[in-house]
C-alpha cells in the first residue's frame, strides 16, 4: 500500500511511446553488457569475455588491497596528486609505474564525484580545437590510447565514430572549416558524407540535416566507469588514496623544493537514525486508529477507511526511516535558481577548513578541477582563474538509445561549446545535453527548470525529431572547469618550481586524460623527479559488470534472506539493470572503498535504471552494511534531488504529458 502511494511505474505500453515507435527507423547494433562487452572498441562475445573478469592475484595485489587507504595520511611521499578525477586517476597510474610513493588526494567521498561524473562520456577525435592550442596538443593523442587502455582496464570502449550535423550551406562551410582543422590537428578518417550515404547511417536524422562531418574514431565510455577503472590500478600498484581529505595549505621550503600539505578531514558524520516513534506518519497512524476505535460502534465502513489510512503511515514511516537523514523521499519540482548550482558556488567560496594532519612531498600534481585555482593561490599562483561552467543532461529510457541512433551527433558547434548532442550511452540509454550555462552569469542561473529542459529537447529534436520526450528518466547536471585563460593550464607553476598545474581541463578533457597523464609525468621528470621502473607494476584490471544473455540463469532476487539461499552471480537484486549480488560483492571487495549505494550504482549500475534505484536502494544498502560489517544506517543512501531537474525518481502519466508539450516549446 505504502509503494502504491509513494509512485507507480510508468506504463510500457503509454500512448506516445507507441505513437513515436511508429515514426522510428529501428535502429539494431550491439550493447555493453548484452550478450557481450565491448573491450578496445570491438564488441566481445559472451563466450569469450571470461578473461574480462579476470583479476590479478599476485601476493603485491593483495598486499595493497588490505591496506589500500587512509583517511589521515603521514610521512612524507615523492609526489602527492590533488584530485581523483579521470586527469587524476591517469596521472596517478602513471606515476605507479615506477618506484615511487605517490598520495592522491580527494576531499569527496569517492573517486570521479566531480566534472569527470557529470559529462557526456564522449572521446572526441580532436577537430574542433583550435590549432596551436593546448587543447589540441592532447585531445588527438588522448584519443588514441584509449583502445589499448580499455585491454588492460575494462571500463568499457566503444568506437561508434560521431557526426557534426550541417542544416544548410552556411553550416556546411563550417563542416570544411572542421575539417581542416582536423587536418592541422593530426586527426585521421575525417570525411564529409551526405545523401543517401549519411541516411544509411543514420536513418532517423532530421530531414533538414544536409551532410555531416564523420570522425570514424571518435568513441564512448561511461566516465566515472573509466576514472574508477585508473583510480583502482593505481591503488592496486601501491598508490595510496586519501578520501574525504582536502589539502587546506601548502608551504614550500625556502628553494621550492619540497612542500609541508596541510590536510583536513572533510568526511561528514553519520547522521542519528531518529526513533521510528518520532516520525509524525507515526503520530497520524496513532490518531487514526483511535479515530476508528471510537467510530467503529456507529460506521464500520469509516473505520475501515481510517485503519487503511494508519496502515498506510506506518508503512510509510518504516521506509523513511530506513533512510539517511540526507536522502529524503520525495522533492517536489523546484523553480528559479538550480540548487546544486548554490551548493557548488557555496563550496567555491566556503572558508578552509581547519588543518587535521600533514605530509610532506618533493612534488605536487595540481589536477583538482573546479578548486584547482584555490590550490594554485596556496603558493601565490594567481596565474589563472576557474569560471564554472554549468552543463545539464537528460537521459533516456533503453528503448530511445541504441535503438535510435548509431553514431554521436551534434550541430555545428556555437560560441559557447560543441553544441546539445543527442548520443547512444554505451549502456543502450540516450543522452541528451548539456546546456552551457556560466555560474558567474546571473542570467544564466536564473532560468528555470522548465526553460533548461525545453531548450535541450527542442535543440535535440533539430537533429533527431522523434526521440519519445516521455521515456525521460533521470537528469543530472555536471561542472566544467573553463580556465580565465581560454586554454587548459598544463605547465609548471611560475611561482613553484616543483608543482604541476593540469589545470581548467573542460571538454574534451576527458578524450585528452590519458595524453594529459603521460605529459604530467614527463613534466614531473624535467623538474627533477627521478623515475625508476616498476618491474611488478601490474596494468591489467578486470571488469565488474559481466555480460548477460537476457534473462537466462538469473533469477530477481526480493530480499537477503532469499538471495542467500541462491548462487550470487545468478541473483538479481537490481532487475532494471540486472545487477547481481555477486557484481556488488566484487565492487565492495575492490581495492577502491566502495561504501555507499552511490559508489555501487557507479560501479555496477545497480539503480541506474528507469526507477532509477527506488526497488533495490535498500537492498544494496543492507549487502554493504553485511560486506562491511557496518550498521546499515550508517551506510549513506544515494542523495536525492542532487543536481536532478525531475521532481521525483519516476514520472508519473501527468509529467510524461508536461515533458511531451516541453518538447514542442510550450
Amino acid at each position: 500500500l505504502a509503494r502504491l502511494l509513494m509512485s507507480a511505474t510508468p506504463s510500457a505500453t503509454y500512448k506516445p511511446l507507441a505513437e513515436f515507435k511508429e515514426k522510428q527507423f529501428p535502429v539494431t547494433g550491439p550493447v555493453h553488457g548484452e550478450k557481450g562487452l565491448y573491450c578496445g572498441g570491438d564488441f566481445v562475445d559472451i563466450e569469450e569475455c571470461g578473461s574480462l573478469y579476470a583479476n590479478p592475484s599476485g601476493a603485491r595485489y593483495q598486499q595493497h588491497t588490505s591496506s589500500r587507504v587512509s583517511s589521515v595520511p603521514t610521512g612524507h611521499y615523492d609526489v602527492v596528486v590533488i584530485g581523483a578525477g579521470c586527469v587524476g586517476g591517469m596521472i596517478a597510474r602513471e606515476l605507479s609505474r615506477y618506484q615511487l610513493r605517490v598520495l592522491l588526494v580527494e576531499k569527496a567521498d569517492d573517486v570521479t564525484q566531480g566534472a569527470t561524473k557529470g559529462n557526456s562520456g564522449v572521446v572526441h577525435a580532436g577537430y574542433d580545437d583550435t590549432p596551436g592550442s593546448v587543447r589540441a596538443q592532447y585531445c588527438p593523442r588522448g584519443a588514441t590510447l584509449f583502445p589499448a587502455l580499455d585491454r588492460e582496464l575494462h571500463f568499457g570502449f566503444v568506437r561508434h565514430g560521431s557526426l557534426v550535423c550541417a542544416m544548410g550551406d552556411e553550416d556546411e562551410r563550417h563542416l570544411a572549416e572542421l575539417l581542416e582543422r582536423g587536418r592541422l590537428n593530426g586527426v585521421k578518417n575525417l570525411r564529409i558524407v551526405r545523401g543517401p550515404e549519411l541516411r544509411e547511417m543514420e536513418p532517423n536524422l532530421a530531414p533538414s540535416v544536409t551532410a555531416a562531418l564523420h570522425a570514424r574514431d571518435a568513441g564512448i565510455v561511461t566516465p566515472y566507469e573509466f576514472a574508477i577503472a585508473l583510480c583502482e590500478n593505481a591503488v592496486d600498484n601501491g598508490v595510496q588514496l586519501a578520501l574525504h581529505t582536502e589539502v587546506v595549505a601548502l608551504q614550500q621550503d625556502a628553494e621550492g623544493r619540497s612542500f609541508s600539505v596541510q590536510l583536513a578531514d572533510v568526511s561528514a558524520p553519520t547522521p542519528p537514525t531518529p526513533p521510528l516513534t518520532s516520525s509524525p506518519l507515526i503520530l497520524l497512524a496513532t490518531i487514526s486508529i483511535a479515530v476508528a476505535v471510537a467510530v467503529v460502534s456507529t460506521s464500520m465502513l469509516a473505520a475501515t477507511g481510517f485503519f487503511l489510512f494508519a496502515l498506510a503511515s506506518v508503512s510509510l514511516a518504516v521506509v523513511q526511516h530506513g533512510r539517511t537523514a540526507t536522502t529524503p523521499l520525495m522533492t517536489q519540482t523546484r523553480a528559479g535558481d538550480p540548487k546544486f548550482a548554490e551548493k557548488l558556488k557555496a563550496q567555491r567560496e566556503a572558508p578552509t577548513p581547519s588543518a587535521t594532519s600533514s605530509v610532506t612531498t618533493d612534488y605536487v600534481v595540481n589536477c583538482a578541477g573546479l578548486f584547482s585555482d584555490r590550490v594554485a593561490a596556496m603558493v601565490d599562483d594567481a596565474s589563472f582563474e576557474i569560471k564554472p561552467r554549468f552543463g545539464e543532461y537528460i537521459l533516456l529510457h533503453k528503448n530511445q538509445g541504441s535503438k535510435l541512433v548509431r553514431h554521436v551527433l551534434f550541430p555545428c558547434p556555437g560560441p559557447l561549446g560543441k553544441g546539445v548532442l543527442v548520443q547512444p550511452t554505451l549502456w543502450g540509454n540516450l543522452i541528451l545535453g548539456p546546456t552551457a550555462r556560466n555560474l558567474h552569469d546571473p542570467i544564466h542561473m536564473a532560468q528555470s527548470y522548465d526553460s533548461i529542459l525545453t531548450y535541450i529537447l527542442t535543440q535535440c529534436r533539430r537533429l533527431v525529431p522523434y526521440f519519445d520526450p516521455t521515456q525521460v528518466i533521470h537528469t543530472f547536471a555536471g561542472a566544467r572547469a573553463k580556465s580565465s585563460t581560454g586554454d587548459w593550464v598544463v605547465r609548471v607553476s611560475p611561482k613553484a618550481p616543483h608543482m604541476v598545474h593540469v589545470a581548467g581541463i573542460d571538454s574534451p578533457g576527458l578524450a585528452g586524460s590519458p595524453a594529459l597523464g603521460l605529459h604530467a609525468v614527463e613534466l614531473l621528470q624535467k623538474a627533477g623527479l627521478s623515475l625508476r621502473k616498476d618491474p611488478e607494476f601490474e596494468p591489467r584490471r578486470g571488469a565488474i559488470v559481466r555480460a548477460k544473455n537476457g534473462w537466462k540463469n538469473l533469477k530477481i532476487a526480493q530480499n537477503l534472506a532469499e538471495s542467500s539461499k541462491m548462487d550470487p552471480t545468478r541473483a538479481v537484486i537490481c532487475r532494471c539493470e540486472k545487477v547481481t549480488e555477486g557484481e556488488i560483492i566484487d565492487a565492495i571487495s575492490r581495492s577502491l572503498p566502495c561504501a555507499s549505494t552511490q559508489a555501487v550504482r557507479k560501479r555496477t549500475r545497480a539503480g541506474m535504471g528507469h526507477c532509477q534505484g527506488e526497488r533495490c536502494g535498500k537492498l544494496v544498502q543492507e549487502i554493504i552494511a553485511r560486506e562491511l560489517t557496518m550498521p546499515q544506517h550508517e551506510v549513506p543512501r544515494r542523495p536525492w534531488p542532487e543536481s536532478s531537474m525531475l521532481p521525483q525518481r519516476w514520472l508519473k502519466p501527468a509529467q510524461q504529458e508536461k515533458f511531451l508539450r516541453l518538447a514542442e516549446g510550450e
